[in-house]
């Protein structure tokens, strides 16, 4: 069956990631090639319905006459979008741009969250809002392991080791995304045009806690902090005042 269908690539490999007490993850990671190419090749979502109005999936421009591009909507109206289309694929349009919207969030399957897991998952900014509501538009890049599994209340790691350990296992699931910058992109055919695509993670999404950890943030919600938000100037005192 993998043969006959050409989904040999699809499968994930199980790698090892060594942890900051010499102790191994296993891993399982998806290759990013595989899963990019398998929403372009597919001709059941790459329908002019499912893409962002007033938007170019080739070259990553605006399209004119389309008034919902005067105001903000799709991923193509956002202010970082010119400069990361810039960035990545340079000033000319020889490069069809794909950016990716990643998403992480923890899920368990028991009372107590011991049998959890963090699948790391994307879909492509060229889909709209309706078309990136729906399941079959993402595809997964790997699973983060819970790390604290069968530690027990006896785990004395510190917090910056936990949050090493984390981003190890991150940056395992995301190094098929990287090489495919270091080899130059990719090039293939979508929707009957040979292209050149360039890809990257334009941003991400997910609950605080989980953006907190893939970022190397602080939380915000334990005791002593100076400020209740991050982007915040005013300190909890300051909060009671009608005009902080």
């Amino acid at each position: 069956m993998e043969k006959a269908f050409s989904i040999e690539s699809m499968k994930p490999i199980y790698g090892r990631v060594k942890l900051t007490d010499n102790s191994l993850a296993t891993v399982p990671v998806f290759d990013a090639t595989a899963m990019i190419l398998s929403l372009l090749h597919d001709p059941t979502l790459m329908l002019p319905e499912n893409f962002a109005a007033g938007y170019d999936i080739f070259t990553g421009a605006e399209l004119e006459g389309y008034e919902c591009n005067d105001r903000y909507g799709e991923v193509h109206t956002g202010d970082a979008w010119a400069k990361a289309l810039r960035w990545h694929c340079g000033s000319n349009v020889q490069y069809m741009p794909i950016a990716l919207i990643l998403f992480g969030d923890k899920s368990h399957t028991d009372l107590h969250g011991l049998l959890s897991v963090e699948p790391v998952s994307f879909t492509l900014s060229i889909f709209n809002v309706a078309s990136r509501n729906l399941p079959q538009f993402w595809r997964l890049l790997g699973y983060i392991p819970n790390l604290s599994a069968g530690k027990g209340e006896a785990n004395r790691m510190s917090a910056k080791d936990k949050i090493q350990d984390e981003h190890n296992c991150l940056s395992f699931v995301l190094k098929s995304l990287r090489e495919i910058d270091e080899r130059g992109g990719i090039r293939t055919t979508v929707m009957g045009r040979d292209v050149h695509i360039k890809v990257w993670v334009h941003f991400i999404i997910g609950d605080t806690e989980g953006n907190n950890k893939w970022l190397g943030h602080y939380p915000g919600n334990n005791h002593g902090i100076m400020c209740p938000y991050r982007n915040c100037q005013c300190s909890f005192d300051d909060m009671c005042k009608t005009n902080p």
